[in-house]
C-alpha cells in the first residue's frame, strides 16, 4: 500500500539488506536480488480492501517471472518471490492468473492481509515450490483478519481470505521479531508492519536463509 517510483528507496534498501545477508550464507552460486514494481499499486487503507490492484499486477508479475527463467543462464537458479503487505496479495494473484503457474521455487508472504486464498493448494505454483509466510505479533495488519463485517459496514469489499500465518492455509511459518508497540489494538503497530527488514531481525535472517535454498530459521 502506497508505493510508488518515489519511494522506491526504501523497497531498495530491504532488497539490498537481503541480498548483503544472503551472501553471507554458505552458497553453491551468486545472489541476485530484485525490486518490482510493475503495477499501481493501492493508495491508502480503503483502496487496500479492494482485490482490483492485485488482479491488475498478476498478468505481468507471473510473465516477470517467466521472464526470469527465461533469460537465466546456466545452471537452473533457485528463485524466490517475496511479497510484503499488499504486495502479498498480488504474489497471491499471479499464482492464480490464467492457466499456467508462478514459476518460482519460494514464495514468502509476509506482513500479509491474506492472497485472496484459502490454503496453499489454490495456489499455482511448481509441485515441490514452497511457500513461506511470517507476521510480527505488533504489526496493525493483524487487525485486518477477520474484519470482514467491519469493512463491509464501511461498504468496503472484504479483506483477502485466509491469513497465510493461519495454520489451515498450510504455508511453513516463521519467527520474526515483535516489532515496535503502539497504540493500535493489543499494542500493534504501523512501524511494526515494517521491521522485517530491520538489521540483525529474525525475519530478515530467515529471509536470507530461504533465498540461498536453506530453511528460516
Amino acid at each position: 500500500m502506497d508505493s510508488d517510483l518515489e519511494g522506491m528507496g526504501t523497497h531498495l534498501t530491504r532488497s539490498e539488506r537481503i541480498l548483503q545477508l544472503a551472501n553471507d550464507q554458505p552458497s553453491d552460486g551468486d545472489t541476485a536480488a530484485v525490486t518490482w514494481l510493475g503495477y499501481e499499486a493501492p493508495q491508502g487503507l480503503a483502496s487496500a480492501a479492494s482485490d482490483g490492484y492485485a488482479e491488475d499486477a498478476a498478468g505481468d508479475l507471473q510473465k516477470f517471472q517467466d521472464g526470469l527463467r527465461a533469460t537465466h543462464e546456466g545452471a537452473a537458479s533457485n528463485n524466490t518471490l517475496i511479497g510484503h503487505s499488499y504486495g502479498s496479495t498480488a504474489v497471491g494473484e499471479a499464482a492464480q492468473y490464467g492457466d499456467g503457474q508462478l514459476d518460482v521455487d519460494n514464495v514468502v508472504l509476509i506482513g500479509s492481509p491474506g492472497v485472496n486464498a484459502d490454503s496453499v493448494s489454490e495456489l499455482q505454483l511448481p509441485e515441490d515450490a514452497d511457500v513461506y509466510a511470517s507476521t510480527a505479533e505488533n504489526d496493525i495488519i493483524n487487525n485486518v483478519y477477520g474484519a470482514d463485517v467491519a469493512l463491509n459496514a464501511q461498504g468496503l469489499p472484504d479483506i483477502h481470505g485466509t491469513p497465510p500465518v493461519d495454520d489451515s492455509f498450510g504455508a511453513e511459518t516463521f519467527e520474526s521479531d515483535p516489532g515496535d508497540e503502539g497504540s493500535g489494538p493489543g499494542g500493534t503497530s504501523v512501524k511494526a508492519h515494517s521491521q522485517y527488514w530491520d538489521p540483525r531481525s529474525d525475519s530478515l535472517k530467515s529471509m536470507a536463509r530461504i533465498v540461498t535454498g536453506k530453511e528460516p530459521g
